[in-house]
């Protein structure tokens, strides 16, 4: 399912800790209740049932989910990074792998994952992560490898205007770089390229 889109109607909510956390479409489904297997379809929900009890558990069992789905070739990539499941509460429920929130349809909010808004624009916050990360790298002595675009981030975008948007503000913000680099701590020398072809 791809970010901003409708929930298509045939597809069924993801239930942990009697809460909606993510949607999956049936196939999906019905690969995760193939036993032996702690999850249940229960009407128009798939639902991990029993509930465990607890996060750690719950955990325990969505990293099954996510290998599961890695073996039957739903997900595709492994990043050995969990990310908090959230109820509809705002409650964390339990953990994941990164890579299976996509095939789950568990949203993911982790500012640094993403630097964009959905309409293309600049998330302010990344920005301040940013001058945090190049602050704490160049102490260090450590060079840092900026990706504004990566994989399958097209996903995250509202519409095809929205990449363009983004594309085209990306120019805009080098004189952030410029920034940095006239400041008297910077001492590590900068390559910055910026390469055509999204615009």
């Amino acid at each position: 399912m791809h970010a901003n889109q409708a929930v298509p109607a045939h597809w069924l909510a993801l239930t942990v800790d009697g809460s909606r956390c993510g949607w999956v479409d049936p196939d999906t489904a019905r690969c995760l209740v193939r036993p032996s297997s702690p999850f249940q379809l229960d009407g128009a929900q798939l639902a991990l049932a029993p509930d465990p009890g607890d996060r750690p558990a719950r955990s325990r069992a969505m990293d099954w989910a996510a290998r599961r789905l890695r073996e039957a070739g739903i997900v595709r990539e492994w990043r050995s990074e969990q990310l908090d499941v959230h109820a509809e509460d705002g409650r964390i429920v339990a953990t994941i792998e990164r890579a299976a929130c996509r095939a789950l349809g568990i949203e993911t909010r982790s500012v640094q994952l993403n630097a964009f808004r959905p309409d293309g624009s600049l998330k302010p916050e990344w920005l301040g992560r940013l001058e945090r990360l190049l602050a704490a790298a160049d102490k260090r002595g450590m060079i840092v490898n900026l990706m504004y675009f990566y994989q399958g981030q097209d996903e995250l975008f509202e519409s095809t205007e929205a990449i363009h948007r983004a594309d085209k503000g990306i120019s805009a913000r080098w004189g952030f770089m410029d920034w940095w680099k006239s400041l008297p701590r910077a001492k590590a020398p900068w390559a910055i390229e910026s390469r055509p072809g999204w615009g």
